[in-house]
Order: structure tokens, then sequence, then C-alpha cells
């Protein structure tokens, strides 16, 4: 998974390292920048502390930016 994470950061441009936190991170600004038009932050959020937007999620939807 920390290769997946990896990954993801660095199509996103991000200098950091592949935690999850770190990802979330990185998610959530692209989110806030309004990338994904069906997300709102707080939503989004929301979703990921509930386990409705996971790990492999916010990769895949990094990845295909």
């Amino acid at each position: 998974m920390q290769q997946k994470i990896q990954s993801a950061l660095t199509k996103a441009g991000y200098d950091s390292e592949p935690t999850p936190e770190n990802l979330t991170s990185c998610f959530l600004d692209y989110v806030d920048a309004g990338v994904w038009s069906n997300l709102q932050y707080d939503e989004a959020k929301e979703d990921i502390r509930d386990g409705e937007i996971t790990i492999p999620d916010m990769c895949r939807a990094i990845m295909k930016l």
C-alpha cells in the first residue's frame, strides 16, 4: 500500500512521506480546490473519517488526474 500512496503523492506533485495522513491531506487539498465537483471538503473529510472514502479510493482518484 505504501507504494500506491507514494505513486499518488508523486503524481499530485507532493514530496512527502507516503503515509495515509499525507495522502489524506493531499486528497483534501484537491477536493478543496474543486477538482472533483461532486465532493465538498467537509463532506469528503467526514466520508474519510467514516470509512466511505478509503486509502485505495484516494489513490485511484489522484492517479486519474
